[in-house]
C-alpha cells in the first residue's frame, strides 16, 4: 500500500505539470485501488473531458458509477462506449455486472454467451488488434515522456502474447532509452555538485596557474553536460 500512494504522489505531480497527460488513467486506478473511489471518480471524469474518446477511461468510470449504485450514469457511459465499438469486453463485463445488479439476469445471461463468443473467436485477430490498440496507448506514453507507464503496458502485453518479437525490441528500446536519460541526468548532477563558485576560483593564489585552469574545464564541461541533457530530452 505504501507504494500505491507513493506512485499515486509520483503521477498527481506528473498531472500538475501537464494536465493534459493520459496518466490520469493509471492514476484514478490507483485511487480506486486505494479505495479512494472519489478521488478517481475525479480524476477520471477530468481525463475524459480532456479525453473523451479514452474508451478505457470511461469504462472505469462506468465501474465506479457502478460501484456507487449510480446505475444510469454507469449505463450512460457504458452505452457511449458499446456504441463506438460493440465488442469491447471491458465494457461488456461491466455492463453484465450492472444487468445483474438491476436485477436482469436474463440480459445478463445472454451478455455473458456473447462475452463467451467474443473471447473464443478469431483468437489470432482479436489478440493482434488488442495489442495494437495497447500498443498505441503505450506509444502515447512513451512521448509524453513517461517512460514507466510505457514500460509496463508493454509488460503487459507480453504476459499474454511472451513471442511478439515486435513488442518485445520496442521494450527493450525504451528500457534503454530510460536508463540512458538517467544516466545522463546523473552525470550532469555529479557535475553540478562539484562545480566550484566563481569566488573560489578568484581566491585562487596568482601561482596555481593549473588549478585555475582545471577548474575552468570543469565548468565548461559541466555546461557541456547540460546542454547535452536539453538535447537528450528534446530528442525523447
Amino acid at each position: 500500500m505504501d507504494d500505491t500512494f507513493a506512485r499515486i504522489e509520483e503521477y498527481t505531480s506528473k498531472l500538475t505539470a501537464d494536465p493534459g497527460s493520459l496518466i490520469f488513467l493509471p492514476l484514478a486506478e490507483l485511487y480506486h485501488k486505494a479505495g479512494m473511489a472519489d478521488e478517481a471518480m475525479d480524476v477520471c471524469k477530468k481525463g475524459i473531458d480532456a479525453h473523451p474518446d479514452y474508451y478505457s477511461a470511461r469504462v472505469l468510470l462506468a465501474r465506479l458509477f457502478l460501484e456507487k449504485e449510480k446505475f444510469a450514469e454507469s449505463r450512460s457511459e457504458l452505452d457511449l462506449v458499446l456504441s463506438r465499438e460493440p465488442n469491447n469486453l471491458p465494457a461488456n463485463n461491466v455492463l453484465a455486472l450492472l444487468l445483474e445488479k438491476q436485477g436482469n439476469s436474463g440480459e445478463s445471461e445472454t451478455l455473458r454467451k456473447k462475452i463467451s463468443f467474443l473471447k473464443g473467436e478469431s483468437s489470432d485477430q482479436a489478440e493482434e488488434s488488442e495489442a495494437l490498440t495497447t500498443a498505441t496507448v503505450a506509444e502515447i506514453y512513451f512521448k509524453q515522456g513517461l517512460f514507466d507507464e510505457a514500460i509496463r503496458v508493454y509488460r503487459k502485453i507480453l504476459e499474454t502474447d511472451p513471442e511478439n518479437a515486435k513488442i518485445k525490441k520496442r521494450l527493450e528500446e525504451i528500457t534503454a532509452i530510460k536508463k540512458s536519460g538517467e544516466d545522463k541526468r546523473k552525470e550532469v548532477k555529479a557535475a553540478v555538485d562539484q562545480k566550484p563558485d566563481v569566488k573560489d576560483i578568484r581566491k585562487a593564489e596568482p601561482g596555481a596557474e593549473k588549478t585555475r585552469s582545471e577548474l575552468r574545464k570543469l565548468i565548461a564541461d559541466t555546461e557541456h553536460l547540460l546542454e547535452s541533457l536539453k538535447k537528450l530530452e528534446k530528442e525523447i
